[in-house]
């Protein structure tokens, strides 16, 4: 792969966080001064894998229940008229 190292005109160079490089296909790998970045790289996405793993095996039958803040007004009104209409009969 063939990177520019010019910056003639090319500000996404400028833009591009320190320690990764930037290739005209817009790619960005890690690099390192051993020329270890896809070794690191592999590495990396390993870890974001395995965690990913872990947390869809351990969170995937728990019971979130929803946050009263993010439920519509619509709802609660809805619900709360039920309560008191139980209350009634």
């Amino acid at each position: 792969m063939h990177f520019d190292d010019s910056d003639a005109g090319d500000e996404s160079a400028a833009a591009a966080p320190p320690g990764r490089s930037i290739c005209h296909t817009g790619c960005g790998r890690p690099s390192s001064p051993d020329g270890k970045g896809e070794e690191i790289e592999e590495a990396m996405v390993g870890v974001l894998r395995a965690m990913v793993e872990f947390q869809a095996k351990h969170l995937q039958h728990r019971v979130v229940k929803p946050r009263v803040k993010m439920r519509k007004k619509k709802e609660l009104k809805r619900e709360e008229e039920m309560r008191r209409n139980a209350g009634l009969v």
